[in-house]
């Protein structure tokens, strides 16, 4: 996995591209993603390991399998809804 953030590194490096360290975070999925690992670091900054992470609205969740939640969206859908039925 370091190897990857080298990669990235080096890409951002080259293509004057910057990474947001204090934003960017970790969520592992897969059979092993209870078990503690090495921390991550991205331009000096040790990467947080998150529960979830939020892409394109959707909640990406950390497990054991790939799951996804779709609860805030559904309930932006019938809020906004509401208001324009209202």
């Amino acid at each position: 996995m370091h190897a990857m953030l080298d990669i990235c590194e080096k890409f951002a490096h080259d293509y004057d591209v910057k990474f947001n360290s204090l934003k960017s975070t970790v969520a592992r999925i897969g059979e092993r993603f209870g078990v503690e690992c090495a921390p991550l670091t991205s331009d000096g900054f040790d990467l947080q390991y998150v529960q979830y992470f939020k892409n394109l609205g959707v909640h990406i969740l950390s497990g054991k399998h790939f799951s996804s939640c779709v609860t805030n969206v559904q309930m932006k859908f019938y809020r906004t809804f509401n208001c324009i039925y209202y």
